[in-house]
């Protein structure tokens, strides 16, 4: 089981908490988790109070065109594409993940 929590992301194995280790040099936008995603490929999607990341096979991969953004919401729909909603100054935003690429939807 996944935790995220405002010090970092944290996983559960049933007796002990262990934070997450992301890779040297990598690291997660904020340590204010505010949205985990486990996608059905085993990709581990961890939205933050900046930015967004997804997590697979030990590597973490960084979405610069959605990054500095609060991302409070995340899902996954039939076709696989990951969908992100958080909050972009006075209004709020929908992005779409599809092949690797972040897409902006509303602003």
């Amino acid at each position: 089981m996944w935790l995220g929590t405002q010090s970092g992301l944290f996983r559960f194995d049933g007796v002990k908490t262990v934070p997450l280790a992301p890779p040297p040099g990598q690291q997660l936008p904020s340590t204010v988790v505010e949205a985990i995603l486990p996608a059905r490929d085993g990709t581990l999607w961890v939205g933050t109070m900046d930015g967004l990341v997804s997590w697979k096979n030990g590597q973490m991969t960084g979405y610069p065109t959605l990054g500095h953004q609060i991302h409070v919401a995340l899902l996954e729909d039939r076709a696989g594409t990951v969908w992100t909603g958080g909050v972009a100054g006075p209004a709020g935003k929908l992005c779409a993940i599809r092949g690797g690429r972040g897409h902006m939807l509303r602003r």
